[in-house]
C-alpha cells in the first residue's frame, strides 16, 4: 500500500516541479483586468486620409486636420508600422494636434484567437505654455487590432486588419 501512495505522490510533484510557470506581472494583470471589464468589440471607420514618416514623427491627415506623433527612438519597427497602417486615429487620444508615444506593446493573453491582437500605448501630450494642461506622466490606452490573417507576416495581417477596440485606461504613475 505505501509503494503505490509514494508513487503516486512523487509523480504529482514531479509535474508540478517540472511544469511550466507562467508568472503574471502586475503590469499584466492590470491589463487582463482592464480587457475583462471594459472590452465590448466594435469596428471603428478609418478616418485616416494620409500618413507619413518623417524621421522620428509620423504625420497624419485625419478630417483636413494635421496630427504630428512623434516617436522615440527605440520603438520597434513593427509597432511603427502599425502606426503608418492608418487604422490608429490620433483623434481618439484627445491629447490635441500634436503629442509623444513613449511606448507600445503587444499583450500577450493566453487562449485568444491568433487572428487578434491586442496592444498598450503610452502617450504624452506636446508640453505648452499652459501649467493648467502640462503634465509629466503619460496616459496609457489599450487597443486591440483583428483580421481575416492569421500573424504570419505583418504587411498582410495588417491589410486585412480593423481596429476592434480603443480605450484610455490611466495616467501613467
Amino acid at each position: 500500500m505505501k509503494t503505490p501512495l509514494l508513487t503516486l505522490f512523487l509523480t504529482i510533484l514531479s509535474l508540478n516541479l517540472f511544469s511550466q510557470i507562467h508568472i503574471t506581472s502586475d503590469s499584466e494583470k492590470n491589463a487582463i483586468e482592464f480587457f475583462d471589464k471594459f472590452y465590448k468589440e466594435r469596428k471603428f471607420e478609418k478616418k485616416v486620409k494620409k500618413v507619413r514618416q518623417k524621421n522620428n514623427q509620423i504625420i497624419y491627415v485625419v478630417d483636413g486636420i494635421k496630427f504630428k506623433v512623434n516617436i522615440t527612438e527605440i520603438l520597434e519597427e513593427k509597432y511603427i508600422e502599425i502606426l503608418k497602417s492608418k487604422l490608429i486615429n490620433p483623434m481618439d487620444f484627445y491629447l490635441g494636434t500634436e503629442f509623444k508615444i513613449l511606448h507600445l506593446e503587444e499583450l500577450k493573453f493566453e487562449g485568444l484567437n491568433p487572428k487578434t491582437r491586442r496592444f498598450r500605448v503610452w502617450v504624452l501630450p506636446k508640453l505648452t505654455n499652459n501649467p493648467l494642461t502640462n503634465r509629466i506622466n503619460p496616459s496609457e490606452f489599450y487597443f486591440e487590432l483583428q483580421s481575416k490573417n492569421d500573424f504570419i507576416n505583418l504587411t498582410e495581417y495588417l491589410k486585412n486588419a480593423n481596429l476592434t477596440f480603443f480605450q484610455f485606461a490611466t495616467i501613467v504613475i
